[in-house]
């Protein structure tokens, strides 16, 4: 057997097992990843009165977010390129993770934007780094479904974080 055909039927043999175990671990990811995005929203009002901002604080904290996001895009993939997928996801899903966390002790201004920045820089390798991922083990005329499987994450993530934020606003500062 040839090198390249018996590569070939490796990949062939081991899509299963990404699609079972990859697919449904970035399916969830683009959740959080969105349901933290539009929680933020849903906050906004009440955010704005209890920490005693301007609507002008949570625009600008928007914009840094993306800002972040924007400008490292392509750092972020270099070093997934360099790392290797599996540890820069993991990497990125642990400072997302932190930078998220972080908000809950959050009382100025300052630390919202510093938080909304860290944020945006955390999360911005994570959507080229799922493609690149699926890219590895999926060749192109077999990306659809992936693909569609991680976008629908989403969807979803809409559906979920109204009201997830509705219950989370309800709890009027309970446990914190």
């Amino acid at each position: 057997m040839e090198p390249r055909s018996l590569a070939h039927t490796h990949l062939t043999n081991t899509r299963p097992q990404v699609s079972t175990r990859l697919l449904p671990l970035f399916f969830v990811m683009v959740i959080m990843c969105y349901v933290d995005r539009t929680s933020l929203a849903f906050a906004a009002i009440q955010l704005n009165a209890d920490l005693g901002f301007p609507p002008a604080v949570y625009g600008m904290g928007s914009g840094l977010f993306f800002l972040g996001y924007s400008l490292f895009q392509i750092p972020s993939n270099l070093l997934l390129r360099r790392v290797g997928g599996p540890t820069w996801l993991a990497f990125i899903i642990f400072a997302w993770g932190l930078a998220a966390s972080a908000f809950a002790g959050m009382h100025t201004a300052t630390h919202f934007y510093v938080l909304r920045l860290v944020l945006g820089v955390a999360e911005a390798g994570a959507f080229p780094g799922m493609w690149y991922m699926l890219t590895k083990f999926f060749p192109g005329d077999q990306l659809a479904f992936p693909f569609a499987v991680v976008e629908a994450g989403i969807s979803l993530s809409h559906v979920l974080a109204a009201p997830l934020a509705a219950a989370c606003l309800s709890l009027d500062g309970l446990g914190g």
